[in-house]
């Protein structure tokens, strides 16, 4: 690992297991990270998940429910909470002062470089990615995640990862892998060119902690779903008199 990298991901917000990110709530950013015993909040909006890159973005004020097929959703609209769901891959928030995110990040997304694309979304509505905050919710560790030489290929064979997923795989059992894969993300907001005071990342383990996260890792076809949710504006719904 280079010293540069190192620095990078000490200066990073690395966070225990929480709903919430301290300062982000402390300014007043309505969003959280919902684990077992959670539904998808009250005026949520969600997709159909298909592990793809493709955004869907909220104009309309009045939808709720599923919004569409897709893996990221956003809007500048102060109706709604967005939300993406999970099981152990990433979920990403991203926060402006003009307009929030919710990403759903698995190994294939990331793969497809969904948060390049994120950042390329926001360039177009005329923001700066660097300038936005970016929240990393619970997923699966390296420890706890393994995978085959095919999912490995697909980081190695991208150029966007070339150079970063060597610092974040670790050698297993015969042909098996351990990624890691909030710290992939990370860099990869590091190669946009966010700085690490703008990243805050959840540090636990879905699959390990029952008593917390949903994981499918761990339970299969029977496993619930984590919900990561984010409202645009700091009032907040209930001060719409909506909650």
């Amino acid at each position: 690992m280079t010293q540069q990298v190192f620095e990078y991901l000490k200066r990073v917000e690395w966070l225990p297991a929480q709903n919430q990110i301290p300062r982000w709530r402390d300014r007043g950013i309505h969003h959280g990270f919902e684990g077992l015993d959670h539904e998808l909040p009250p005026f949520g909006l969600h997709l159909k998940q298909v592990h793809s890159v493709t955004i869907q973005e909220i104009t309309e004020s009045g939808t709720q429910g599923l919004a569409g097929q897709g893996d990221v959703l956003a809007t500048k609209l102060a109706t709604h909470r967005i939300a993406v769901k999970t099981a152990d891959c990433v979920p990403v928030l991203l926060h402006h002062p003009e307009m929030v995110m919710a990403i759903h990040a698995g190994w294939r997304g990331l793969a497809q470089d969904i948060l390049g694309k994120v950042a390329d979304f926001v360039s177009s509505k005329g923001y700066d990615p660097r300038e936005c905050d970016w929240g990393i919710g619970p997923a699966i560790s390296s420890n706890s995640f393994e995978i085959g030489p095919e999912v490995l290929e697909h980081f190695n064979a991208s150029p966007v990862y070339q150079t970063d997923v060597a610092y974040t795989v670790q050698k297993g059992v015969h042909d098996r892998w351990h990624l890691d894969l909030q710290s992939l993300a990370v860099l990869r907001l590091g190669r946009i060119g966010v700085a690490p005071e703008r990243v805050s990342v959840i540090r636990t383990d879905t699959k390990t902690n029952p008593e917390l996260w949903h994981s499918y890792r761990r339970n299969g076809e029977q496993a619930g779903r984590n919900w990561t949710w984010i409202e645009h504006g700091s009032a907040g719904l209930s001060s719409l008199g909506l909650v």
